[in-house]
């Protein structure tokens, strides 16, 4: 299975529900350098044994049926992969 780095369930959490099955992140490389390190290594510390990497182009495209509808992303959405150190997934209540 493949877990996007952009998943709203830490990866730690997912991993620990697959009994040993093996696991692969998906990502992109972000901006910020030092996430995408951490999130490496939390990954393999994890058990993630590959790694999927989207080299696609780093602008969000154009998306006009959510531009007519006005889509917004929910305001309690959370990023535990990308906004955590990954060191305590146990309160769900702050990420950051």
């Amino acid at each position: 299975m493949g877990l996007s780095s952009y998943s709203t369930t830490p990866l730690e959490d997912v991993a620990s529900q697959g009994g040993g099955n093996p696991y692969a992140m998906q990502m992109c490389v972000l901006k910020d350098r030092s996430i995408t390190l951490q999130l490496l290594e939390r990954a393999e510390k994890a058990g993630y044994k590959a790694l999927f990497l989207s080299v696609d182009v780093p602008v969000l495209g154009k998306r006009l049926n959510e531009y007519r509808n006005n889509y917004q992303l929910p305001e309690d959405m959370q990023w535990p992969n990308i906004l955590s150190d990954g060191k305590d997934t146990s309160d769900r209540t702050d990420y950051g």
